[in-house]
């Protein structure tokens, strides 16, 4: 091989070898780019659906609170036997027989409601 072949065989390996450093280079700055870009998606959604989730963790708190006492309220009139004969006796207001009206109402409705959404 002449010195002009091992030139030109030179020159092309070298322009092959910057080439693929050049893509290498460009793909490396293309991921770093991609992960910024995740990053502040990230940081955009947890500042948008933080405060959300944290109402709706306080919510299922607050009615985990409310079924608690309600479950206390039923237990301790189901203990008494004569919760029937007693309408004075009222537990925020409301007798037995008020309670249980509304209860048997609430109930009704739920039922209404899930029947409607399994449609």
């Amino acid at each position: 091989m002449t010195s002009r072949g091992l030139l030109r065989s030179h020159d092309y390996l070298q322009g092959t070898l910057t080439s693929f450093h050049d893509k290498d280079v460009d793909i490396i700055q293309h991921t770093k780019e991609l992960c910024e870009q995740v990053r502040d998606k990230d940081a955009k959604q947890n500042e948008q659906l933080g405060p959300v989730l944290q109402a709706r963790l306080t919510e299922g708190a607050e009615a985990i609170n409310v079924c608690m006492k309600t479950r206390s309220d039923l237990t301790a009139w189901w203990d008494q036997p004569a919760q029937h004969l007693t309408p004075w006796v009222k537990v925020d207001d409301l007798s037995y027989s008020q309670w249980l009206d509304k209860w048997i109402m609430g109930v009704s409705q739920m039922k209404e409601i899930t029947d409607n959404a399994e449609k």
